[in-house]
């Protein structure tokens, strides 16, 4: 009997990889993959999901809770040697590549807000803009045009009062 590896460490944790494929766990269960699908999905008995990409995979939890006899000490028995054993120096090789793309993530992640952020202030200065040229076109004058030419009239006004008053 040849034991497949299913933990991980990852940063002092251990990460389970914990998606099967229908036919990955009728041979972990000991029986045919026709026999899986009509006595235990079909019929609820264990739950199935789905990837992105539509495909089907069992969690190995829902297994587990099925065949109980299958752990062993966070190893789970199999009989077919070509399953995808990792020995601890691929499972460092996994957990590296997993540092680095989280590593890149975290940079994208970053690069994206800041990219965020310039196109909403590039879209508010865009906003502006257009007001801006839609006054001008309407020959309205801007607010801070509106307050100057105020400023002037009343400095006028005020000249002109203090001249009748003066005389």
């Amino acid at each position: 009997m040849v034991s497949l590896l299913l933990c991980l460490p990852v940063r002092g944790r251990s990460v389970v990889d914990n998606r099967l494929s229908v036919t990955k766990a009728a041979r972990l269960a000991g029986v045919s993959r026709s026999a899986f699908y009509s006595n235990y999905l079909q019929k609820g008995v264990i739950s199935r999901s789905k990837d992105a990409r539509g495909r089907v995979y069992i969690e190995l939890s829902e297994l587990l809770r099925v065949f109980p006899d299958l752990r062993q000490d966070g190893v789970v028995d199999t009989e077919d040697s070509k399953d995808n054993s990792l020995d601890v120096h691929s499972a460092q090789k996994l957990t590296s590549e997993l540092d680095a793309k989280d590593r890149e993530i975290q940079r994208l992640t970053e690069l994206l807000e800041d990219r965020q952020e310039e196109w909403r202030e590039r879209e508010e200065w865009l906003k502006n803009q257009i007001e801006h040229y839609q006054r001008l076109l309407e020959h309205r004058p801007d607010s801070a045009d509106k307050t100057s030419n105020e400023k002037r009239r009343k400095s006028l006004l005020g000249r002109v009062f203090d001249a009748v008053r003066d005389q």
